[in-house]
């Protein structure tokens, strides 16, 4: 079974990620805001990381950036910045997978 660690920010309207995944039969090891994402990864050991950003700052990035340094994962980024900018600067730091509002 895929373990998952979701990255998220408490919002009005934003997607209920930890319920979706766990409807797919996938375990999610928690959930936890950008500023715990790398030691709440170093510590649970996910298969992956799933991200929800609505409007990534450079703290989101910086974040993607030290977790690929220390302990690399694939990383995906929902999001709904559509701008190009940010999708490659997300891929640059170490996301795998950049999701427009989807």
């Amino acid at each position: 079974m895929i373990s998952v660690l979701v990255v998220s920010i408490d919002l009005p309207g934003a997607p209920a990620l930890v319920a979706d995944l766990e409807a797919l039969g996938i375990h999610v090891l928690g959930a936890v805001p950008c500023s715990l994402v790398v030691r709440e990864a170093v510590r649970l050991a996910p298969d992956l990381v799933v991200c929800w950003e609505p409007s990534p700052q450079e703290e989101f990035f910086k974040a993607l950036e030290l977790l690929a340094a220390t302990d690399p994962r694939p990383v995906v980024v929902f999001t709904a910045d559509a701008g190009v900018e940010s999708m490659e600067r997300a891929l640059q730091v170490g996301g795998q997978d950049w999701v427009v509002n989807g």
